[in-house]
């Protein structure tokens, strides 16, 4: 069990522990809830701090447009539709529809590798593959939609692209000195969009507002999955 007021539950990088009751011990099976109202909720991220001023990034889960939200040791919830067509304004330098890819695997032997920066497009929604995991034909013989695979399988495999949140860009930083930190808040989470020389790129690690990304995006903390039209 952590002690009261030794974890911090920030949305969007902004601290909001005190709106999901921060004067609760919190721990396994534990649930706070917040309700956001109408507004838009991107990354919901718990950061436990020790005695020594250490900080751990305990768990972090993404949404879309979200109404009440629960934060529990095994958050999960439903992600947003893509607010408007992605490739009205980028053109993805790899993507795959997501039933042709589920076809494969159910075909193959023992199953197919998701692959690196790879845009997976299902029912209208644009989801990138980070770390080339491995789908066996287990997983997909019931053809599971996107969604419905990331709510059994919950290991960041897959991020939706989600349009309605901030779009980081060379104004955020100062792109002749990639030492310097990000301007301001919001700082990037894992799933943010980076515009940066025409491409556009995708925070591949988990991260939180202790633990930021590098802004150079040709680092392992970004992959780059499209070009700016």
């Amino acid at each position: 069990m952590l002690p009261a007021g030794s974890y911090t539950i920030f949305i969007d990088s902004v601290d909001k522990t005190a709106e999901f009751g921060g004067n609760v011990d919190f721990g396994p099976g534990v649930i706070l809830s917040w309700d956001s109202g109408t507004a838009a909720v991107g990354t919901v991220s718990i950061v436990y701090t020790s005695k020594n001023g250490f900080s751990t990034l305990l768990a972090e889960k993404n949404f879309g447009k979200a109404g009440s939200t629960t934060v529990s040791s095994s958050s999960s919830g439903k992600v947003g539709k893509v607010v408007e067509r992605f490739e009205d304004t980028y053109t993805i330098i790899t993507k795959v529809d997501w039933q042709t890819f589920l076809d494969k695997v159910n075909a193959s032997i023992s199953g197919v590798s998701l692959g690196h920066g790879i845009v997976y497009v299902d029912n209208g929604e644009y989801w990138v593959s980070i770390d080339n995991k491995r789908v066996s034909k287990a997983e997909a013989t019931q053809n599971p939609s996107i969604q419905e695979y990331m709510d059994i399988y919950r290991d960041n495999r897959l991020i939706m692209i989600d349009l309605s949140k901030k779009n980081y860009t060379e104004s955020d930083m100062d792109p002749t000195d990639f030492s310097q930190p990000w301007k301001s808040t919001p700082y990037p989470t894992i799933g943010s969009l980076y515009e940066y020389e025409g491409g556009l790129y995708m925070d591949a690690v988990i991260i939180s507002n202790i633990i930021r990304p590098s802004r150079d995006p040709n680092t392992a903390d970004w992959v780059k999955i499209a070009y700016l039209k």
